[in-house]
């Protein structure tokens, strides 16, 4: 474990991040781009650094971390 795309499936992940994008009126774009890069960046940096502090709960089917918001469910 350790990298986001290595432990977690995350299916249509544009679409995913997409959707997760419309509950917050922020900006998740670098200049000039669509593809919520901000959003994208924050959750893969934010699982390595919670990782790292062994901060993620795993058993044999599933794995729960706090991404720091306050309220989000997809």
């Amino acid at each position: 474990m350790g990298r986001l795309f290595d432990d977690v499936y995350c299916g249509d992940f544009n679409q995913k991040i997409a959707d997760l994008a419309t509950l917050s009126p922020e900006n998740w774009n670098f200049s000039n781009e669509t593809d919520n890069g901000i959003l994208k960046n924050y959750l893969q940096f934010t699982y390595n650094k919670l990782f790292e502090e062994n901060k993620i709960f795993t058993d044999k089917n599933y794995g729960l971390f706090n991404e720091g918001t306050e309220k989000v469910s997809i």
